[in-house]
């Protein structure tokens, strides 16, 4: 298939018009935006400016799957007919580079779920959601496109733009049911939905604290042009993993998740939304060069978004209701779309929050741990053994001699410090049961080997280990920090800890939780290359 898409784009560029030659004026990069898509959805991968940094005097035009390498003179010019066609050339090119190149990046066997195409019936509701979201999210990358080159977007509507659905207000789109007597555009009928994003001004600073620009994170999750179904992968309720009835959703190259939400998630995110974006902003510090910042360095989940979706389908509506949800038409986000030309206002819009994937790395995670520092009922089930891709708990990691090891003692106290200022935060926000996921690879002689020349290159920036003394590198990051230490929770601490002889059970207030968790991480989960030299020294000297 590689091999197919590389010939269309050799065929594509023997049938463009002939490069300019340097007496020609200016080149064709000076007749489009380099770094600025048609449509919003699969392009922008760079800022124009970036893109028209001036070349060497002599001409080296291009287009190639890489549209930053794209050089051009500032004295030539050709004529507009012939720079339209380069600039439609470079959007091909630059959309299958783009899907080809970030799908490879990830490693295959690291893929979870199913495919929302695979799934069985086509009126499965997650085939019917997976489609929605990515038909918004289409949308809402076509409306910041639109309004980023000055022209009708969000706040005007979809004219020119290519719009499926109606904007009501800046961050709510409205999709309108294919009618039952006309043939679908789809593969799966879509009923009559409302898409909002909610608090997006905010998630959007968030973004841009990882350097994740809106252009790329609304490509990753939005449908691609032409496609009539959707290509995310789900995972449902009863195969994640965990003992929420939670689903998620992937984007087709894994490095974003989107997971349902009950309305104890939402209420937690919109309470601390503020103080988790200054937070994630102040863990920026000044890049090795001096210019510039580094991205945020919290282990914290990158949350990008929250999203609802209400349909007026009741059977969509009726599978996805979960009674943990049903106080979501409280909150003043959701009340407004939950009742508008709803014929079942009891029933709560679909919200899902957006993420990266921790796990979204080139190498093949063989192994996954889902670390708390407790040691009550922290055994991986032989129901979680069985499944496709098992996640492992604390006394699993402790009885296999696990650790997470570092080349040097000073990188192991960077995250160590890291640990110990996002886990400071959680604890000021009352947040408990947030546990550290953590995913190993065992490397062959070719693949350590590799490593020494590049380690680097990541589909998604993501948190690696891996030391001299073992062939193991380590993916890692702070999971499920949603939980806030409330009446129900207390409750179940005096419970399960104090009636029960004070059992080590992961439910404990905040502050205690948090030392639990980092004297755990010390301990039992953190390592560096000099223990091992000066364990041997010790064995040696007695």
């Amino acid at each position: 298939m590689g091999q197919k898409e590389e010939g269309d784009d050799a065929n594509l560029q023997s049938d463009l018009p002939p490069l300019p030659d340097e007496k020609s004026g200016k080149a064709y990069a000076k007749g489009r935006n380099v770094g600025e898509p048609d449509d919003g959805t699969e392009g922008g991968r760079q800022d124009a400016a970036e893109a028209e940094t001036p070349a060497e005097p002599a001409v080296k035009c291009r287009v190639s799957a890489n549209i930053s390498e794209e050089e051009a003179p500032s004295s030539s010019r050709i004529p507009k007919s012939t720079a339209k066609k380069w600039k439609k050339a470079a959007k091909v090119v630059r959309e299958k580079s783009i899907a080809k190149n970030a799908v490879a990046k990830v490693n295959a066997k690291n893929k979870i779920g199913t495919k929302a195409e695979d799934l069985e019936g086509d009126g499965n509701v997650l085939k019917v959601l997976g489609l929605a979201v990515q038909r918004a999210f289409r949308d809402f990358g076509k409306a910041r496109a639109a309004r980023e080159r000055g022209g009708e977007g969000e706040e005007s509507g979809p004219a020119g733009v290519g719009m499926e659905g109606t904007p009501r207000t800046l961050d709510e789109l409205e999709f309108s049911a294919e009618e039952e007597d006309e043939p679908s555009t789809y593969n799966v009928r879509q009923p009559a939905f409302v898409c909002c994003r909610v608090e997006d001004e905010e998630f959007s600073k968030v973004r841009a604290a990882f350097d994740i620009t809106d252009r790329q994170y609304y490509a990753v999750l939005g449908l691609q042009e032409g496609r009539n179904e959707s290509d995310l992968y789900v995972i449902g309720s009863n195969d994640a993993s965990g003992k929420s009835s939670s689903f998620f959703f992937l984007s087709p190259d894994q490095r974003c998740i989107l997971k349902s939400c009950t309305s104890t998630d939402v209420k937690t995110v919109m309470a601390f939304l503020k103080r988790y974006r200054e937070y994630v902003e102040s863990q920026r510090f000044t890049a090795e060069n001096g210019k510039g910042l580094k991205p945020s360095s919290t282990l914290l989940p990158r949350c990008f978004g929250l999203y609802s979706f209400d349909f007026d389908d009741p059977t969509v509506r009726t599978h996805m209701y979960m009674p943990s949800s049903a106080s979501f038409t409280s909150l003043p986000h959701f009340h407004t779309i939950s009742s508008r030309n709803n014929p079942h206002p009891q029933m709560p819009p679909v919200v899902m929050v957006a993420m990266t994937n921790f796990f979204g790395g080139t190498y093949e995670i063989d192994v996954k741990y889902d670390l708390k520092g407790s040691t009550h009922g922290r055994l991986a089930s032989d129901m979680e053994r069985s499944k496709k891709s098992p996640v492992l708990k604390d006394l699993n990691w402790m009885e296999e001699g696990r650790k997470l090891r570092f080349p040097a003692r000073k990188e192991m106290e960077r995250v160590q410090s890291q640990l110990e200022r996002d886990t400071a935060f959680l604890s000021a926000e009352g947040l408990i049961d947030y546990s550290l996921l953590v995913g190993l690879h065992e490397m062959d002689e070719s693949e350590a080997e590799a490593w020494r020349y590049d380690h680097s290159a990541e589909a998604v920036r993501v948190f690696k280990a891996r030391s001299e003394t073992d062939q193991t590198i380590a993916y890692y990051g702070i999971v499920d920090v949603l939980t806030p230490y409330g009446l129900r929770k207390r409750g179940e601490t005096f419970l399960t800890g104090t009636l029960m002889c004070g059992r080590d059970v992961s439910c404990q207030p905040p502050p205690t939780y948090r030392h639990r968790f980092l004297e755990f991480c010390k301990s039992e989960i953190l390592a560096y290359d000099e223990d091992d030299q000066e364990e041997k020294e010790s064995e040696h000297s007695a």
